[in-house]
């Protein structure tokens, strides 16, 4: 580890949901897929956000990241307002200070895994940090699969190349939804091991969305949505633990 891959030191909450409400149609056909949903995740934590189908997961993630806007509400991103951002800042905080990593991969076919993995950085007009492009290739599994392009690679390793484009630009924050949704038991293992390994080694933070009770017994913690509402939080799960509350969250419903 190098002594630029650790962030500077920054607010205690990396990210932060202050009364998120977010709401698709209107009248009778409206969906209220955010319900003054608060939560915060610090700084250097991996969490996993669980609830059933529709609870407003997903939703949550892209209103935090800046993706979607909240019909009411407040996303901060290192105690940065994101809707008091002009569009142009807006941009420069998914490029330079937020990453992505989603279960369908997104990486473009025609490129080169190492094409991929750089082409958020030269979007922004930046070149990579020397050595970085390397440091991540070794750190990921991937230095002899650099030249190959999408197709010439398995699924694991797809997600391998797209969690380096989220890594390369060194962000603050990595927001994964269901990032080991299309893999086996082994090829999720990895994935998950390597971003446990992104905030203890490299003092990321990651919010990852997952339905996988095994996923989530690697994060520091859980937090429970529902109707789009936080309804619990568990510290250092595991899969039981979480399956079980799930279950019970379930019964509730």
């Amino acid at each position: 580890m190098t002594q630029h891959s650790r962030p500077r030191p920054g607010p205690s909450y990396a990210v932060e949901a202050v009364d998120l409400v977010k709401t698709y149609g209107s009248g009778p056909a409206e969906v209220r897929a955010l319900d003054g949903l608060s939560v915060r995740f610090p700084t250097g934590s991996f969490t996993a956000v669980m609830g059933p189908s529709g609870a407003g997961k997903s939703t949550l993630l892209q209103c935090s990241a800046g993706l979607d806007t909240p019909t009411a509400g407040r996303a901060l991103i290192g105690g940065v307002d994101l809707a008091a951002l002009r569009d142009d800042e807006l941009t420069r905080v998914r490029r330079e200070r937020i990453g992505f990593v989603f279960q369908q991969y997104n990486l473009l076919p025609e490129l080169t895994a190492e094409e991929n993995i750089v082409l958020p950085v030269q979007l922004a007009g930046r070149r990579p940090r020397r050595g970085a492009l390397g440091e991540l290739a070794e750190r990921l599994g991937l230095s002899g699969r650099l030249g190959h392009r999408p197709a010439q690679l398995s699924g694991g390793q797809q997600q391998r190349v797209a969690l380096g484009r989220a890594l390369l630009t060194e962000p603050e924050v990595i927001f994964a939804d269901e990032p080991t949704g299309n893999l086996d038991t082994r090829a999720s293992g990895e994935i998950l091991e390597l971003l446990r390994a992104s905030v203890r080694e490299l003092g990321r933070t990651i919010v990852m969305v997952t339905h996988d009770p095994v996923a989530a017994s690697y994060a520091d913690g859980v937090v429970l949505v529902a109707d789009g509402r936080l309804v619990d939080a568990l510290a250092k799960p595991d899969a039981v633990t979480v399956a079980e509350s799930l279950r019970l969250l379930g019964q509730r419903r």
